[in-house]
């Protein structure tokens, strides 16, 4: 079984040869510890079956730190350099 088969079989909830490996979060400070240098050389190298892609949204500072996204979510940078959302838009729970 290749990567791409196991990690739709496993999203179908089949039973693939093995568990897929999947990258959630691989941030500059942790690629720059290894040989290969590049996100896609690492993946490749580790037989990833699964990565996460980047979003590619429009972000405007708010306040110093803090950006908001078109959706209206607060993001912010953590001191490893990982971009995380610190507030969604919705203000209630959907019942």
């Amino acid at each position: 079984m290749n990567n791409r088969d196991r990690f739709l079989t496993a999203l179908k909830r089949g039973k693939p040869d093995r568990v897929p490996l999947w990258e959630l979060i691989l941030n500059d400070p942790t690629l720059s510890e290894v040989e290969e240098g590049s996100y896609v050389k690492l993946i490749e190298k580790l037989d990833m079956d699964g990565v996460t892609g980047f979003e590619t949204q429009t972000l405007n500072e708010v306040s110093p730190g803090l950006y908001r996204d078109e959706w209206g979510i607060l993001w912010k940078f953590n001191k490893d350099g990982i971009f995380y959302p610190v507030k969604g838009p919705m203000r209630s729970q959907i019942k």
